[in-house]
Formats: C-alpha cells, sequence, structure tokens
C-alpha cells in the first residue's frame, strides 16, 4: 500500500511558505495526497475481487504512474538547467537538497515498483477469473480451481479415479 505517499503534503507546505514554485508543488503535492488518501480505500475494496474493484485499482495504479510522471517532469521543467521552462523567476532549488531529494532517489522508485507488483498481481488474479461485479465473494485461488495444480498443470487421474 501507499499510503505513505501523503507526505507529499510536504510540497503543498513548501509552496504555502514560498520555498517551492507552484508549476511544481501543487501537481505533485496534490497528486501524491490524492493518491495516498485512495490508497485504503482502493485496498479494501480489492479484497472482493469484482470487476468494479479490479477497474477500480488499475485506475488508482494509473492514477499513481501519472502522477510520477507529472511531478518528474515539472520537477525538470521547474529546476535551474537547460531544459527549465517554468518557474523562471522562482525555480525548483531545494527539491534536489536532502532530505527532501530522499523523495525522487527513493520513494519514487520504490513506489513505480509497487505499482508494477500491484498491476502484476491482479493482471495474474484476473487471468484465473473474478467475481460478479455485486458479488462479496473472492475470486478463486488458482489452487482452488478442480482439476488443475499450482502451475496450471491438469493433474493426472488415478486408476481409482480420484484427481
Amino acid at each position: 500500500m501507499q499510503v505513505y505517499r501523503v507526505v507529499g503534503v510536504i510540497f503543498l507546505i513548501l509552496l504555502g511558505a514560498g520555498r517551492l514554485p507552484r508549476e511544481f508543488a501543487l501537481p505533485a503535492g496534490t497528486g501524491d495526497v490524492i493518491v495516498g488518501l485512495l490508497a485504503l480505500p482502493v485496498a479494501w475494496g480489492a479484497r472482493n475481487g469484482s470487476r468494479r474493484a479490479l477497474m477500480a485499482v488499475y485506475a488508482w495504479n494509473g492514477l499513481g504512474i501519472l502522477d510520477f510522471i507529472v511531478a518528474i517532469a515539472t520537477g525538470f521543467l521547474s529546476s535551474p538547467g537547460p531544459i527549465q521552462l517554468l518557474a523562471l523567476d522562482h525555480p525548483n532549488l531545494i527539491a534536489s537538497a536532502y532530505p527532501l531529494v530522499m523523495i525522487p532517489v527513493f520513494l519514487v522508485p520504490l513506489s513505480s515498483i509497487l505499482h508494477g507488483l500491484c498491476l502484476w498481481k491482479i493482471r495474474r488474479q484476473s487471468r484465473v477469473g473474478v467475481t460478479n461485479e455485486y458479488s462479496s465473494t473472492p475470486a478463486p485461488h488458482p489452487t482452488s480451481i478442480s482439476g488443475w495444480t499450482p502451475m496450471g498443470m491438469p493433474r493426472e487421474s488415478s486408476s481409482n479415479g480420484r484427481a
């Protein structure tokens, strides 16, 4: 879960203090807070394995990845350098200083890996099948499908008729 992304509120606090440019802090901070606040409700809803929950998980992951793309782009475009196109009068100077640098150096890669794992797991589970979108019964575990082993290979029948 990426509830920790609510720490993106630091960007909004620094914006309010005049230490970060609006062009970077507003989209990056707001996106992180929204993704962090939605993490628990989406995870809770995904427990039932319904198609609606699956779509919510895909949408949440898409929002989280889009937030990274926007934050990274506005971070580069508002920082001093050859590609600075935003915040020319108030460049993004402290986002590359400790401790804020830990967010793009550590938390963004970690969160990207977690989004990838989440999408991989959801895709894998959707191959097994999802329940009715109004059902609260979870999707079956791959080993609970009669006649199939965890590796997806059919069980061999024994001579006594039992699988």
